[in-house]
């Protein structure tokens, strides 16, 4: 359901899970002799089904004002949210640097992603996994190569204890120095896009923060 007027106080949201056992369609008829009713059943196979969402980010300065402003221009703060709604994208224009002493093996390439722990609290909670893709000019989010390395490598589910998400992009930073990728870029988007309502507010690249996010790379000089 929608409506032009948007709801007063603090607003809620309804999650319906579709494919559940008892979700359904049920119509309610009658005549002048009897009253019944007819179920029809929503099928994983057999359903078509689709989200669909709009964002107002008019009142929004932050976003409004980083959309506006030069990609080389470090944020003190970025921001991610499911439902169609924003993400990030990191850029590392010097990765090329480390190749200035010759060829390097990476041992391991830390992504770390702070928080900005003051937009987090018990209504507001922190998204449970955040995902990092390569930024394709052509592709959109293109899966990472050490996603396939497995959820324990790759990393990116919340620490509440330190206020932080983790992942190991050794691989692609690896395949950016031989060649074989090309330094596009990576967006950071929530793994549930569609599925739960949890934003979350990080740190940006602005080197003055005390806790701004970073990579973090372990190598070896190969000559």
């Amino acid at each position: 359901m929608s409506s032009a007027i948007p709801p007063s106080g603090d607003g809620a949201i309804l999650y319906m899970n579709t494919t559940d056992l008892y979700s359904r369609l049920t119509l309610f008829y009658h005549n002048d002799s009897d009253t019944t009713s007819y179920s029809f059943d929503i099928s994983k196979d057999n359903c078509a089904r689709f989200s669909h969402f709009e964002h107002d980010y008019s009142t929004a300065t932050e976003i409004t004002n980083q959309l506006n402003t030069a990609d080389d221009i470090q944020q003190d703060k970025v921001f991610v949210q499911p439902m169609a709604g924003v993400r990030t994208k990191i850029t590392m224009p010097y990765l090329s640097d480390f190749l200035k002493t010759g060829r390097v093996a990476i041992n391991k390439a830390e992504l770390i992603l702070p928080i900005e722990t003051s937009s987090v609290s018990s209504v507001f909670s922190a998204h449970p996994k955040l995902v990092v893709t390569i930024a394709d000019s052509a592709l959109g989010p293109v899966i990472m190569p050490d996603y396939f390395e497995g959820a324990t490598y790759f990393g990116g589910d919340y620490d509440a204890t330190n206020k932080v998400y983790k992942f190991n992009i050794a691989r692609y930073v690896q395949q950016v120095l031989n060649g074989t990728k090309q330094n596009q870029g990576l967006y950071i988007i929530t793994n549930a896009r569609t599925t739960t309502t949890n934003r979350i507010q990080l740190f940006g690249g602005n080197q003055t923060l005390p806790n701004h996010m970073r990579l973090k790379i372990t190598y070896t000089l190969l000559e």
